[in-house]
């Protein structure tokens, strides 16, 4: 018992219950920037395999052969699925291993855009909501306030009377 006591009474655990009591007076969610953030670090991780496929591709139009893209661990394996799919429509393995590095790209960069557009929409509506409740806080904190400053006026008043 005296181990969970300690863990109770130790320090991140009581900021922890401040950050909580916080969240519940302004009546924030935490959810609302935790779910825009990792939408965001998805588009990033997305920016980065798009990147990661114009490496190959550029170096296979230069040297004009993309048979070193099947020596590539996962990316040798999507374009082993794929090139069965295409074989009717292209008859060179190159023209196939081309075409699905771009539509690869094209699906990566298109995937980021979507997944930034709703981080960004989350966290305008989030940011929106945080602000309207901190709106109606701060302004039943001038109300309370200016309300005891009339009856500090009207008692000072009657007091002098």
């Amino acid at each position: 018992m005296k181990i969970i006591e300690k863990i109770k009474k130790s320090q991140p655990i009581r900021r922890w219950q401040r950050l909580k009591a916080v969240f519940k007076d302004f009546a924030f969610k935490p959810t609302v920037f935790i779910v825009p953030a990792g939408l965001g670090l998805v588009a990033s991780i997305l920016d980065v395999a798009s990147i990661s496929l114009l490496i190959p591709t550029v170096k296979g139009v230069i040297e004009r052969n993309f048979i070193f893209c099947r020596d590539i661990f996962f990316l040798g394996q999507i374009i082993e699925i794929f090139s069965n799919v295409l074989s009717p429509f292209f008859e060179n393995r190159n023209s196939r291993t081309f075409v699905i590095l771009i539509v690869l790209i094209f699906l990566t960069v298109l995937l980021k855009n979507i997944t930034l557009y709703f981080s960004r929409i989350m966290t305008l509506i989030g940011s929106g909501s945080f602000r309207t409740t901190c709106g109606n806080v701060f302004m039943r904190s001038i109300y309370l306030s200016v309300r005891r400053f009339s009856i500090k006026i009207a008692q000072a008043s009657f007091t002098r009377f």
